[in-house]
């Protein structure tokens, strides 16, 4: 008995499932970026002859993890797509998005805004525009025009600006809270600083730039510059390496050292009090903050349980996607909990920027160094701990450090209750009369 043919979209399928033991096989790392390259499979283009041979997108992430994030949710749409259209469904948003080709480079985005203003009528409009926040209204909501708006710059022939570049570049990155902040950052001081936009960037002005800031700023903040710079730059013109990769390279000698943090001591803190400048917003942060060890974002936006007695700190307020766990709260931490969950329901906790500088003031009000920071209760906390004779792998648990390179850590599995009596050990309240 003769088997029954299988039909493209079965065929489809079952390639799909076999590559699903290797999901990472569509992903290349380029000039410093991760991008997503796949072929569109031919039984797809003989029913649509407009799709392109391959697609191509840059995660504009040199993070492996952020990147492997990034392709799988691609993959997986491209499958759906696909299938989609082997079935006879309608076109989805995605094959629109492919069809007017989402990795522009400058001389393309300019004719197609043209073309498509030409058919819209509203081409006056456009010439009479100084930037794309000017565009028509016609325009920018026109979906094949979009995607070039977004991606490069007016067609008058006046460049973009960084944040203009990495607001485009920011709708099709996947790149996580933090990153975005920090790429934002950079390209706001791009600009305030006059350098040349991406059109325009030179690899001599960007060695220029990156010479003098090296003069004031760390290694760490310069190789947030480089990052930004490089992806936005490799996004827009992808296959060009010099023009990519003008950042890159140059050889800088750095004047500012990354700045130290000394533990916060019980002296400390009294001499703080003393000056009358914290206040109970900043003593309730500082308590959470010595009895918990959590950065400023977490303990500041964390989520505070008070029947569980734990403070989750989820992936979106986390410095790692490792650094996401559970701290136990001890039990004279519960009233402040509450409080600070009250303030922050009613809208009158302190930011993290108005902390750091009440911090500062009362600090400085008591001669204490400048080594003395919000972040030095972090390190007080987890002082305390290593002088309770609490081992390293709880220490690392508790403070959410990463546990690369340490292969017994990720034979220990420890819980919030198993914590528990460690953070108990540690008591900033004892001895002091808070405000």
């Amino acid at each position: 008995m003769s088997k029954k043919p299988m039909t493209p979209a079965t065929r489809l399928r079952r390639q799909f499932r076999e590559r699903s033991n290797d999901p990472m096989a569509h992903m290349l790392f380029k000039r410093g970026v991760y991008h997503y390259h796949r072929r569109v499979p031919a039984v797809v283009r003989a029913i649509n002859p407009q799709l392109p041979e391959a697609i191509r997108r840059s995660t504009g992430t040199e993070r492996l993890r952020e990147a492997q994030a990034i392709v799988r949710e691609w993959a997986a749409s491209d499958e759906a797509s696909w299938l989609a259209i082997l079935e006879g469904k309608a076109p989805s948003p995605w094959l629109e998005a492919v069809r007017v080709e989402p990795d522009l480079t400058l001389d393309k985005a300019a004719e197609t805004i043209q073309r498509r203003a030409d058919c819209l009528g509203v081409r006056e409009e456009l010439e009479a525009a100084t930037g794309p926040s000017e565009f028509p209204e016609a325009l920018l909501a026109d979906a094949v025009a979009r995607p070039a708006v977004q991606a490069v710059f007016a067609a008058r022939g006046q460049s973009m600006t960084w944040v203009e570049a990495w607001e485009a570049f920011e709708t099709r990155s996947g790149l996580s809270p933090k990153s975005r902040q920090a790429y934002l950052s950079a390209c706001t001081q791009f600009d305030k600083a006059n350098l040349p936009g991406p059109s325009a960037i030179t690899r001599e002005r960007a060695r220029e730039f990156l010479k003098e800031a090296a003069q004031r700023l760390t290694r760490s903040t310069i190789n947030i510059y480089t990052s930004a710079a490089t992806a936005i730059l490799t996004d827009l013109y992808d296959g060009d390496a010099a023009r990519a990769g003008a950042f890159r390279g140059h050889k800088l000698r750095y004047t500012k050292k990354a700045s130290t943090r000394d533990p916060l001591t019980r002296d400390d803190i009294r001499a703080m009090i003393a000056t009358g400048k914290v206040t109970r917003q900043l003593s309730v942060f500082m308590q959470l903050a010595l009895g918990t060890g959590g950065r400023r974002q977490e303990v500041h936006g964390g989520t505070y349980d008070l029947d569980r007695k734990t403070l989750t700190v989820t992936p979106d307020i986390a410095k790692t996607k490792s650094s996401a766990r559970q701290i136990p709260l001890a039990g004279s931490l519960l009233p402040l909990a509450q409080e600070w969950v009250e303030l922050r329901a009613f809208g009158k906790a302190y930011g993290v920027r108005r902390l750091q500088d009440a911090f500062a003031a009362a600090r400085d009000a008591a001669q204490l160094p400048s080594s003395k920071t919000l972040h030095s209760c972090r390190h007080a906390f987890l002082t305390e701990l290593a002088r309770a004779g609490v081992a390293l792998d709880r220490r690392k648990a508790i403070a959410g450090h990463s546990k690369a390179q340490d292969v017994h850590a990720g034979y220990v599995h420890l819980s919030v209750a198993d914590l528990a009596a460690d953070v108990a050990k540690v008591d900033f309240r004892t001895g002091i009369e808070w405000p």
